[in-house]
């Protein structure tokens, strides 16, 4: 049953903030529950068209927010089934246009689509043992989605799209290397694809995959003095499996290619939580949070000579903003597409500020804060 959000309390503040960037407009906020690096994802139709926003809310758990005229707060929350105590959700949009949900549980990964009349349906049963550390990876050249995560004994669970439009999960042997680590997957042609894995303690990983199987050893991916943490996007583009990822001190990179890796510090960055997107030209757009809730904003600008992308200077977008996630699957960029929510974590209760990135080389930057008054 589709609930209302709470009306923020009355009289509100708004301000208003202009300066050059990227659109960004910032919305109804909501408190997030589970864990706030997962809580909350985008998604976003193959054609560019439609974007959907899901969260895991406190009194309501997995929900899709949908717009609604009818409330104060211009969004209604919609349950998920089968998600109480859901930690991580990840959304998604299929190659036939259906909207899709993944989330874990106690009991599992669940999994839930919109029926044809556009509901959701009333239950759903667990199609996994135990995961962790949700993700998408996009196949881009079948409008297909893989849902990624690792298993409870450190392997890695590809849970894809058939062709038929059914959906398998399938454990991928490796070795149970993949315990505690981050990882992301980055597909190099309809079957064939890149594992990438972090654990805190060592270099990036990095596997060759086929199907459901690793084809190779791990490879680590030299030229990072510090131990890697996160793995926070992964793309194929050009001719490398291309990854943006952070060491424990925060500082961002780039590593593009296999084996023959080549590896680009950005300066001064310190990305605690961060998020990616591919704009109209097919160059990363990168959001990344560092620890003082600062947003930051890095563009690539071109692929140099050796097929590895070429960055602007990383710079200040926002304040006040912990998380952030972009908009997710085999997408077409677009107005409505090029998106992302940013979670803040003011007081320890997360909200949602959901945003909305436009043309990149539009020039301006907005924020709209709406907010309770004193």
């Amino acid at each position: 049953m589709p609930k209302a959000l709470a009306e923020p309390a009355s009289p509100l503040t708004v301000t208003v903030d202009s300066r050059l960037a990227d659109d960004y407009l910032l919305v109804s906020a909501a408190s997030v529950a589970g864990n706030p690096e997962s809580s909350v994802c985008l998604a976003a139709s193959p054609d560019g068209t439609l974007l959907y926003h899901f969260a895991i809310l406190a009194g309501y758990g997995p929900s899709e927010l949908q717009p609604s005229t009818t409330v104060a707060g211009g969004l209604i929350a919609v349950p998920l089934p089968a998600g109480d105590a859901a930690t991580e959700i990840v959304g998604f949009v299929d190659s036939d246009g259906s909207v899709h949900a993944c989330y874990a549980t106690g009991q599992g990964m669940v999994h839930v689509s919109r029926e044809q009349d556009g509901e959701w349906p009333a239950t759903a049963e667990p199609v996994t043992s135990l995961v962790s550390g949700l993700a998408t990876a996009s196949i881009e050249w079948t409008q297909q989605t893989a849902v990624t995560a690792v298993t409870s004994d450190g392997n890695l669970l590809l849970f894809a799209e058939q062709p038929a439009g059914s959906w398998q999960a399938n454990t991928v042997n490796v070795s149970g290397a993949l315990g505690a680590c981050n990882v992301r997957l980055a597909y190099t042609s309809p079957d064939d694809w890149i594992l990438f894995a972090a654990d805190s303690s060592g270099p990036l990983q990095m596997w060759q995959g086929s199907g459901t199987s690793i084809m190779s050893s791990a490879v680590p991916v030299q030229g990072v003095p510090a131990a890697v943490a996160n793995v926070w996007f992964t793309h194929h583009q050009g001719t490398s499996p291309t990854a943006i990822f952070s060491d424990v001190n925060g500082a961002l990179y780039s590593s593009s290619g296999f084996g023959a890796t080549v590896v680009k510090a950005v300066k001064s960055s310190d990305v605690r939580h961060g998020s990616g997107m591919i704009d109209a030209h097919g160059h990363i757009q990168f959001f990344g949070a560092d620890g003082n809730g600062t947003l930051w904003v890095l563009h690539q600008t071109h692929l140099d000579d050796l097929g590895a992308p070429h960055w602007a200077p990383i710079f200040q977008l926002d304040t006040d903003v912990n998380y952030v996630t972009a908009a997710s699957g085999a997408v077409t960029a677009s107005a409505t597409t090029m998106a992302f929510a940013a979670v803040s974590v003011p007081d320890g209760h997360g909200m949602i500020l959901t945003g909305r990135c436009v043309d990149p080389e539009d020039a301006t930057y907005r924020v709209i804060y709406a907010g309770p008054g004193p």
